[in-house]
């Protein structure tokens, strides 16, 4: 599958929000009031979209969450492109534009029984570093990458 990955750096513009709104409803249910709300104020916010001509079919989204640290917030892709590489696609331009931009490591919470986006942080490099219950109950399962080499334990 041949798709385009556009990067917009800070909030996108109302074209792109209109897009992200229709495809996150099918994909993850969408908040406008909360998606700007997360993104009000941070720094180094970057929309990562996959297209399909002039179809949005996925999203990856995150943020600064402290210095050298990026934190992955919410991604997804239409049912009818996945297993396509669409993911891939979308995680290797964040990661990219995370290592270009001096970030030491990308961290990104997924829910346990999402399996294939479990599946697709695993294949990107991503290593599990702890669970916890949220408040719905629902198992979330932290990991983290290392963007540049890992430092040694003991020195």
């Amino acid at each position: 599958m041949d798709c385009q990955v556009r990067l917009v750096e800070g909030y996108p513009d109302d074209e792109l929000v209109s897009q992200l709104k229709r495809l996150a409803s099918e994909v993850t249910g969408f908040d406008l009031p909360f998606f700007q709300a997360q993104l009000q104020g941070r720094e180094k916010v970057l929309c990562c979209f996959a297209f399909s001509e002039e179809l949005m079919i996925g999203y990856k989204i995150g943020f600064q969450d402290k210095p050298g640290y990026f934190e992955s917030w919410i991604g997804g892709v239409d049912p009818k492109y996945r297993r396509k590489g669409v993911a891939s696609a979308l995680i290797n331009a964040q990661h990219d534009w995370c290592r270009n931009a001096g970030f030491r490591i990308v961290s990104t919470i997924n829910e346990g029984d999402n399996r294939a986006m479990l599946i697709a942080n695993l294949r990107a490099g991503f290593e599990i570093c702890g669970t916890f219950w949220d408040r719905r109950s629902i198992l979330k399962v932290m990991l983290q990458k290392f963007l540049q080499e890992r430092p040694k334990t003991g020195e």
